[in-house]
């Protein structure tokens, strides 16, 4: 009886705890089965994504479907998960706001304005023709190995951008006007990434570019603030770490039998 009477107060104390611990209890999962506008049934098999997505919520658009956020459509509002693994076109005057996760493995268009307050990641290509707003103070771009961005709009950077592995191309062709404006944010340019700057502006007053001077590049001018060279990390040992890993275990194995073989030898008669 005693030990049940002092498990009533520990069970209490769990209880409590998971009381109040955020709860994914309504958290739900869209896929498009079929191209379509973002805010049509059919496009999802079903009931389309709120225009305010929820935390744990997962929007998903497969490789082979186009989802249109289209012209006159309410502004989609994302505090989950977007996974674009087809095609995301952003419309002219339309607004996608990220407090969330907008992953890209695909193609995002943006004629409209996507606004990044949380982490945006792309291993796809994201062509801009009308505006990226990475703010602070959360904001984060992060241009992945294979990812590539190509801008002929305008990309506000306040907080980061992180460029690793991938390219960033500013403004090509001839009639391109594309803006990136780094006025108190910074970008890390690394990992073999490239950043282009062809024709237009790369305004970094008040910002920081660092590109890693053996393993990034930065081409064409860039305004305001120069760029920093700095180191892209440690080296690397010429073989692998697993060869390493042989090798100190062996170490240790014939230490050890080393070890052994004199206790054999000094053993007393």
């Amino acid at each position: 009886m005693a030990k049940k009477v002092l498990l009533l107060p520990i069970v209490a104390a769990l209880l409590s705890v998971i009381a109040i611990l955020p709860q994914d209890a309504h958290a739900t999962s869209f896929i498009a089965t079929t191209s379509g506008p973002w805010n049509s049934a059919a496009t999802w098999g079903g009931a389309s994504p709120p225009n305010v997505i929820g935390a744990g919520d997962i929007v998903t658009i497969p490789a082979g479907k186009t989802v249109t956020m289209k012209l006159g459509d309410p502004n989609v509002s994302n505090a989950g998960t977007i996974n674009v693994q087809g095609t995301l076109l952003v419309s002219s005057s339309t607004v996608l706001t990220n407090n969330g996760v907008l992953t890209n493995t695909g193609i995002i268009n943006i004629r409209g304005t996507i606004v990044n307050n949380n982490i945006l990641s792309n291993a796809g290509n994201i062509k801009n023709d009308g505006t990226i707003n990475n703010n602070g103070p959360s904001g984060i771009i992060n241009n992945n190995v294979g990812g590539a961005i190509v801008n002929d709009g305008t990309i506000n950077n306040g907080h980061s951008i992180n460029n690793s592995g991938g390219t960033i191309t500013n403004m090509v062709g001839p009639l391109s006007t594309g803006t990136i404006n780094n006025t108190g944010g910074t970008i890390t340019n690394y990992g073999g990434g490239t950043i282009t700057n062809t024709v237009g502006i790369i305004d970094n007053a008040g910002g920081t570019i660092n590109n890693g001077n053996s393993c990034g590049t930065v081409n064409g001018p860039v305004l305001g603030n120069p760029v920093n060279q700095v180191p892209c990390g440690p080296s690397i040992p010429d073989f692998p770490f697993s060869y390493s890993l042989v090798v100190m275990f062996g170490a240790v194995a014939a230490l050890y039998m080393g070890i052994r073989k004199m206790s054999v030898n000094f053993r007393p008669s």
